[in-house]
């Protein structure tokens, strides 16, 4: 029975093809060469875990609009507590890098991703919620514009008119999808 099973799991193996590689369009890469995305259908459900400050919630709604606005084909995030994707609000930092804002997890499997974290270091930064103090804090409505970029399965790119630009300096505005940005949804989805 042993041997049955070994010879089975290798013939599996053995016959297994990976499917053709895609077009990045920005997105990370799976190590199959396919691009992370959602499976399910649109919209992804989005939940704001208790740990977020209220003063927050505006600024995340415009980050979450600012992809709804552009897809127009359909809602692209929605907000509700059975959620696949949920931002906390971290008021201690044990990260490796410091210097991040925010950090986003993504799990999958094979190339679909099934589960999002948003962590926003909120020890190490202070926010600008709305239009004040733009110049001398980290801009909360850019930064999860980024985010949410991220949990599409976006990575970052060296494109000064993207969200997904890697660094966000304080005060620095981006609050808009780029045509870059636009495009490598409409690719990738």
């Amino acid at each position: 029975m042993k041997y049955l099973l070994v010879t089975s799991l290798f013939i599996l193996t053995s016959c297994y093809r990976p499917p053709p590689s895609q077009q990045s369009c920005n997105f990370v890469i799976s190590k199959d060469s396919q691009r992370l995305h959602w499976n399910k259908e649109f919209p992804i459900k989005l939940h704001i875990d208790d740990s977020v400050p209220e003063i927050a919630y505006p600024a995340i709604n415009r980050a979450v609009m600012a992809f709804n606005d552009v897809i127009k084909d359909h809602q692209v995030f929605v907000f509700a507590d059975d959620s696949y994707a949920t931002i906390y609000w971290r008021n201690t930092w044990n990260r490796a890098i410091p210097n991040e804002e925010a950090v986003t997890t993504l799990n999958f499997i094979g190339s679909e991703i099934y589960k999002a974290t948003i962590e926003v270091d909120a020890y190490n930064f202070s926010f600008n919620y709305d239009y004040t103090d733009v110049f001398i804090k980290v801009d909360l409505e850019s930064l999860m514009i980024h985010e949410l970029g991220h949990v599409l399965g976006l990575a970052h790119i060296n494109s000064s008119g993207s969200v997904m630009y890697p660094t966000l300096n304080s005060g620095e505005i981006r609050r808009e999808l780029g045509i870059v940005d636009i495009n490598d949804l409409e690719c990738g989805y």
